[in-house]
């Protein structure tokens, strides 16, 4: 079998720095292979901000025919491209530009490679064809020797390969280059266009926020269509074309016209959103605040308004009120559908209108992380679940990631503050969407990482079956189940548990509130002795406890209106909504990755110097508790975020213990995300508080969205009970 662009020079340009992903064949775009297939890759955005690991150019190399992209912006590559045969246009712009050793070309013209750490994307066109454009953060280029789509030859290199330099060897653009550009092309006819006025755009009242955002987006196409993160041009009418590559389209046959957007191969209309969703793989609420950040828009004023007289009602189905009170049912929908009171303390702020203002808009620290690009050793097990899962789905997959890296370290290392990085996780995920493979995945990799007994399957939702399973995996355990909310919380969060299910609540509160400073965990129940050891385990030293588990959305949200949520309990698990179902992968056998066993072999011997560690008379490893360190950026982060919290916690939102809970939920993440990146020295710097903070107020919100939606009789699957 030939192998690939990809597998001749990948994995070596991103060990020279530069983030080098896989190209569709055939095409100018990133690609992915599942299933014997490519596909449009519209998550590729992401390794501007980072490398690709050991693990996926290992992957990628593997798949046929892969070319080679170069996403732009990490460790400030840019690009500048010539698209032009126009000798006297060239020698202009080489006039200005420095001399780039490193050159590519395609089938006219040629792309120089520099750096540019504050060089804005732009385009320099003449007689309506693009010319010249500088290519920076959040676009990418083809290198060779991939094959070019028109003209069936590989790219080549003009001087040097790319690979024979780093980053920091390129030389880097003036920062005044887009003006020199623009003077050197100006007698050829560029004409720098002003910046087009932004068109506003408001409803009559009658269309709402989704209206309203998809007309200012149509008013002001040239604002975030060149963003998309697919091949577009712009036409002299001022309209513009781009490809349809979530269809894998390479035409530029999709119209943006102010009256519309129309995909003509395949006579379809969209709306902005739409082809937001479409061209960046993304889901309605993300896609709407993408649009709101470029377009500029502010969420609206809330405007109260005071009712002085009550409103009466005849209620349908219970006896006629004895005094003059409103039906209390009908008034809140009245509230819920207008908006009108700001104050309802037992109303979730997710159930009102679409737009409406909620206590979690305050909290802007983690706002627009996507919290699934997690770096290092979290990466490597995630992206490992998703290449061997039959439907990879990557917020269970990165969920299974931080259940494992919080058994591993939980017993001996501890958030900056003190917290223990013990963790409960919820998939919320439909039974076909596929949360076996992640659920399987935790004891797969630690049984190839020789820590099997750390993995435990939750199947007695007991005090003594929690109490012996750590026993079993010597204090520290990852449990892993299903159903959740039905087997366990619905039965501990009820205001009528019983004496046993109240020890159940103490077991969890004390397992998720280690400190450093804990004291040992005495047994509440008696277990069957399975460690050898001169007396029966009567105390648990250092002990960690993790608890993975799925359910489907309407079981577990019914679990939790059944009960007490006011309950101090409810702010611990970080309950998440899984990805929709993906298309089914031929998932092959694919082993633990020997730098994924090596980095959890690594972590657990933290600690693990001779003097740091003792051994138990029950035969444990009693590590030194350690804290994580953190850089001066990523305490002024955290700090910011709980002044934050304080804020919210000042207007008393409804389910005030939801809003607690954040402040520490997001440091164990962020610390578990610092431990990824670097095990060796663990710093927790401000994007893991940001990261850590984007995953818990997304629970959150999750939380109390799915709380109003039961709460009003909707189920998770849109139907009423």
């Amino acid at each position: 079998m030939t192998s690939s662009p990809y597998a001749k020079v990948g994995a070596k340009l991103v060990d020279s720095g530069f983030a080098a992903i896989p190209c569709r064949p055939g095409s100018k775009v990133p690609g992915g292979f599942r299933s014997g297939e490519w596909f449009y890759e519209s998550e590729w955005q992401r390794f501007c901000d980072r490398l690709p690991t050991e693990l996926e150019t290992d992957i990628w190399a593997k798949w046929p025919g892969a070319g080679i992209c170069v996403a732009l912006g990490f460790n400030d590559v840019v690009a500048v491209d010539i698209d032009t045969t126009d000798h006297e246009v060239i020698a202009a712009v080489e006039g200005v530009l420095p001399p780039s050793p490193v050159q590519k070309v395609g089938s006219k013209g040629y792309t120089a490679f520099y750096r540019g750490a504050d060089v804005k994307d732009t385009k320099f066109p003449i007689n309506g064809k693009n010319a010249v454009e500088i290519l920076t953060h959040g676009r990418q280029t083809v290198v060779p020797p991939t094959i070019h789509p028109d003209t069936g030859n590989a790219y080549r290199w003009l001087g040097d390969a790319l690979d024979q330099h780093t980053p920091a060897s390129l030389p880097e653009l003036p920062a005044d280059i887009i003006e020199r550009l623009a003077e050197a092309l100006r007698p050829f006819g560029y004409e720098a266009k002003p910046e087009r006025e932004r068109v506003e755009r408001t409803s009559n009242g009658s269309g709402g926020t989704w209206r309203e955002i998809n007309g200012a987006a149509l008013a002001n196409l040239d604002i975030w269509v060149p963003d998309l993160g697919v091949p577009c041009e712009q036409l002299r009418n001022g309209n513009w074309r781009c490809a349809a590559v979530w269809r894998g389209g390479d035409g530029m046959n999709v119209s943006f016209d102010p009256k519309g957007i129309k995909d003509f191969k395949t006579d379809e209309g969209h709306t902005p959103i739409d082809v937001v969703m479409l061209a960046r793989g993304v889901g309605n609420g993300e896609a709407l605040d993408w649009l709101k950040a470029r377009l500029g828009l502010e969420e609206p004023e809330r405007v109260e308004f005071i009712f002085h007289k009550p409103v009466k009602v005849e209620p349908a189905h219970r006896e006629r009120p004895t005094t003059e009170a409103p039906d209390v049912a009908r008034f809140e929908i009245l509230i819920e559908l207008f908006n009108l009171i700001d104050e309802q303390p037992e109303w979730p702020e997710s159930a009102a209108q679409p737009g409406a203002a909620s206590p979690l808009d305050r909290i802007t620290v983690g706002k627009g992380v996507n919290w699934t690009n997690v770096d290092g050793l979290l990466g490597e097990m995630r992206d490992w679940i998703l290449n061997t899962s039959s439907h990879p789905n990557p917020r269970m997959a990165v969920m299974a990631a931080f259940a494992t890296l919080s058994g591993v370290t939980a017993r001996h290392l501890y958030t900056p503050t003190g917290l223990g990085l013990g963790l409960i996780l919820a998939m919320l995920a439909r039974t076909t969407v596929g949360k076996d493979a992640p659920l399987s995945a935790v004891a797969k990799i630690l049984h190839a990482a020789n820590l099997g007994h750390m993995a435990q399957p939750a199947t007695a939702f007991t005090v003594s079956g929690f109490e012996q399973a750590l026993i079993d995996s010597h204090g520290a355990c990852v449990a892993t189940g299903d159903e959740i909310g039905e087997n366990l919380l619905a039965k501990i969060l009820s205001k009528k548990a019983t004496p046993h299910e109240v020890m159940m609540k103490t077991f969890i509160m004390s397992a998720t509130g280690q400190m450093d400073s804990s004291a040992p965990h005495a047994l509440i129940k008696r277990s069957r002795q399975s460690v050898k050891g001169p007396e029966p385990v009567q105390t648990l030293p250092g002990f960690m406890f993790t608890l993975l588990g799925a359910s489907t959305p309407g079981k577990f949200f019914e679990s939790l209106t059944s009960g007490n949520v006011g309950d101090g309990l409810l702010g611990r698990p970080l309950i998440i909504n899984a990805d929709p179902k993906s298309k089914e992968n031929k998932a092959p056998f694919i082993p633990v990755p020997a730098s994924v066993v090596d980095a959890l072999q690594a972590t657990r011997d933290i600690g693990r110097d001779e003097g740091n560690f003792s051994i138990a008379p029950i035969g444990w490893p009693i590590y030194d508790r350690q804290r994580v360190q953190w850089t001066p950026e990523g305490e002024a982060r955290y700090d910011l975020l709980g002044e934050q919290i304080d804020a919210v916690l000042e207007t008393e939102p409804p389910y005030e213990e939801l809003y607690g809970r954040i402040k520490a939920n997001s440091l164990v993440l962020a610390t578990l995300h610092a431990i990824s990146r670097d095990y060796a020295a663990p710093m927790v710097d401000a994007p893991d508080v940001d990261l850590g903070a984007a995953m818990v107020v997304e629970s959150v919100g999750t939380t109390i969205a799915g709380l109003g939606d039961m709460r009003h009789g909707l189920r998770q699957d849109g139907a009423r009970h």
